[in-house]
């Protein structure tokens, strides 16, 4: 009997490495994957949602708190709408003659019960290229500084890309 127990040591020895690897497959398979979590329809993300009114609004709100600025209207510029960038998946093939062809589609997931989604790997969000201040005291050049100074600090637009004006009472 004890050399039948050898003969298994030694396959086990043989075999150590292969064993290992499935018992690491089988552990990985029962951990749970975290995908529990509901799954976002398109457009329902709040990080994709950008909203210039909403901001504006906001804006103008914070900027009305401002000594001596009095009633106000605030309008933002954007250079374009928010973009999502999908994830592709690019393969290349090889001719005879070494002519090189990149073929690339977008990745689609299912998402469960029959639906399919693609896959964003990143939203690039629009860039602020100008601001209009028409406020009251847009006559008074320190009220001009602070409303200028706080639009840049919200928008990271440079103060030449900021116009403050004075309107009607």
């Amino acid at each position: 009997m004890s050399g039948e127990i050898k003969k298994r040591l030694e396959a086990l020895k043989k075999y150590r490495l292969a064993a290992l690897v499935v018992l690491l497959g089988v552990a990985l398979m029962l951990l749970p994957s975290g995908r529990g979590e509901a799954i976002p329809a398109p457009g329902e993300d709040a990080e994709e949602a950008f909203d210039r009114a909403a901001v504006q609004g906001e804006m103008e709100n914070i900027l009305r708190t401002i000594d001596g600025v009095g009633a106000l209207r605030l309008m933002l510029t954007v250079d374009s709408g928010t973009r999502r960038e999908l994830a592709q998946d690019t393969t290349a093939e090889r001719s005879g003659t070494e002519e090189v062809r990149h073929k690339s589609e977008t990745v689609i997931v299912g998402a469960g019960s029959g639906t399919q989604e693609v896959v964003v790997t990143n939203s690039v969000y629009p860039r602020y290229v100008g601001a209009l201040v028409v406020c009251e005291g847009g006559g008074s050049a320190s009220v001009r500084l602070a409303v200028t100074r706080a639009v840049g600090a919200l928008t990271a637009l440079p103060s030449d890309k900021i116009t403050v004006l004075q309107g009607k009472p």
